[in-house]
Formats: C-alpha cells, structure tokens, sequence
C-alpha cells in the first residue's frame, strides 16, 4: 500500500471504533492533499522548484491517474469510484467519520472565509484530513507547471514551517491527470512531504500507484471500512508500512 515501511506494528495493533472523536491514525495523524494539474511526469519531474522538494520527501515515480478528463480522478481519490454511471448518492469514507466534527474538511485558495484552513491552523484545529484546491492559475491549469510548482513550494514552505500544521502529518502532492490525453499510462508525479516522512526522506518509491491508492492509504491509516473492491487492492505508499 502506499507508505509499507513506518509503522507495520502499530497498524497491526490498531484495533477500536472508526468513529472515534479523536482519531488518531497508524501512520500519521493528518493528512493534507495538494492536487495540481494537468501535467505529464517528465515535465514535472524535471521542473526545479518541484525537484526542489525532493530532498524534503518521498517522491513517488510510479504514480497514475485513472482516467481523463480529471473529475473522475478527484471522485477515485476520496470515493474509490468513478460514479461515471453509478448513483446520485455515492458513498464516501466521510460517514464512517460523522462523530469527529474535526475529521475532514475540503479547502480551497478563498482560505479567509469562515472554516477556511488558514482559521483552523491558527486555531490549532487542523482536520485529520485535508484536501485544499488551489485556483486554476496556482494548480496549473490555466498556466504553466512553472507557475505551479512556485505556487506549491511558497505555500508549502509556510505550512511545512509552522509546527502546528507539521505534527504528524502526511502532505501528499500530486497531479490529477496527465496533460497528454494519448498517454494510456496517465503517469503523473507524486511527491510526499511532512513530519510523517521525516525519517525517509530524500528517497524514491518507484512502487506502481495511482488515485485509489490515496484513499487506499486514508482507510488503512485510521482502520475504516472498506466498501469498495478497489481499494483493498490498491497499494499505499509502502514507506509508510500501512500494507
């Protein structure tokens, strides 16, 4: 699965309800997920500002998108599913959280509103999970992976600095989908940054990845149910030692 090398005996020891109010998680206790987009592996594998945070990290070679366009991408990594032809009511891992208020929160770069990630920091509140969704200029898809990767690196250097946010924590940034719509691989870059990885970082995992292994990864950390065939299959980043 995705992260297998960190903590095998604690995850084994897990055991308790995946409703807990504070869920603490196997491997991490956050996790905060960056996704840019549209960008083809070899063009952000060699982008510096983004080869910049290699040393701070895990990066992941091997990782895929799961189809084109990108919302199906977006739907595999929190649902596990397309939901190309499912039901108007898909299920999510969310649920299995509904007792933790503090659980899960989706963010995006409109951070001064209420809720907005920039209020949980300061208020020490940081939700187990986080996903944030930069504007389409700072994700790339109205600009260039150059203007991404500066946005990525500026705002990461804040976050990744700040002690609060960096307790336990897994940052996983990525790309939704290849730019090249003839690329049956759909390989795209992975990188993985945090206190979660501190330990292992400055490494490659070159382990075959894709979306599903996101929420692969969410459900082994904090023991939830597994709902959707996919997922018990799809590895998690074996640094973490969530198999």
């Amino acid at each position: 699965m995705l992260f297998n090398k960190l903590v095998s005996l604690a995850l084994l020891a897990a055991t308790g309800s995946s409703c807990a109010d504070v869920p603490k998680g196997a491997a991490f206790d956050h996790i905060f997920i960056i996704f840019l987009e549209n960008t083809d592996y070899d063009l952000a594998n060699s982008d510096p500002n983004l080869r910049s945070l290699f040393s701070s990290g895990v990066a992941l070679s091997n990782y895929h998108g799961v189809t084109h366009s990108f919302q199906p991408n977006y739907f595999t990594a929190i649902a596990g599913d397309f939901f190309v032809t499912g039901t108007d009511s898909p299920t999510t891992w969310a649920p299995l959280t509904r007792r933790s208020s503090t659980f899960w929160k989706q963010g995006s770069d409109l951070e001064t509103l209420p809720g907005g990630h920039a209020l949980d920091l300061q208020a020490g509140n940081l939700p187990n999970y986080s996903s944030y969704t930069p504007n389409v200029k700072s994700d790339g898809h109205d600009t260039t992976v150059a203007y991404a990767s500066n946005w990525s690196t500026g705002f990461l250097a804040l976050l990744l600095s700040n002690p609060t946010f960096n307790n336990d924590t897994l940052v996983v940034l990525t790309f939704d989908e290849a730019d090249d719509y003839f690329d049956s691989c759909n390989h795209v870059l992975g990188l993985l940054l945090g206190s979660a990885v501190h330990n292992i970082k400055n490494t490659v995992d070159s382990t075959f990845y894709t979306q599903y292994s996101l929420i692969s990864t969410v459900t082994a950390n904090w023991v939830l149910t597994v709902w959707v065939a996919t997922i018990s299959t799809s590895p998690s980043p074996t640094s973490l030692a969530l198999s």
